[in-house]
């Protein structure tokens, strides 16, 4: 298996996680809520995990995906929004 190729889909996905998170930081702000450093701190993490994950895959991110990588990227997934949410 192309640990390398999970890791890097993995990591664009949490960054795009991370992107989405802007969007109740933005209200958290909007609204005065005083929990936006939840968000900003979820963010960053998400950021972080993501970047480092993308680094590490990027050496071998066009090589084809087979079966086994698919599984393995659709559980990693699950994971992340699991954890994320």
């Amino acid at each position: 298996m192309n640990y390398r190729l999970v890791a890097y889909l993995l990591g664009k996905l949490c960054m795009t996680l991370a992107g989405a998170l802007c969007i109740p930081l933005l209200l958290s702000f909007a609204y005065g809520e005083g929990c936006w450093w939840a968000f900003a701190l979820s963010m960053l993490l998400a950021l972080a995990i993501g970047k480092g994950l993308d680094i590490y895959g990027e050496a071998d991110a066009r090589d084809t995906m087979t079966f086994r990588e698919g599984v393995a990227v659709t559980a990693g997934t699950w994971i992340l929004l699991t954890w994320m949410g």
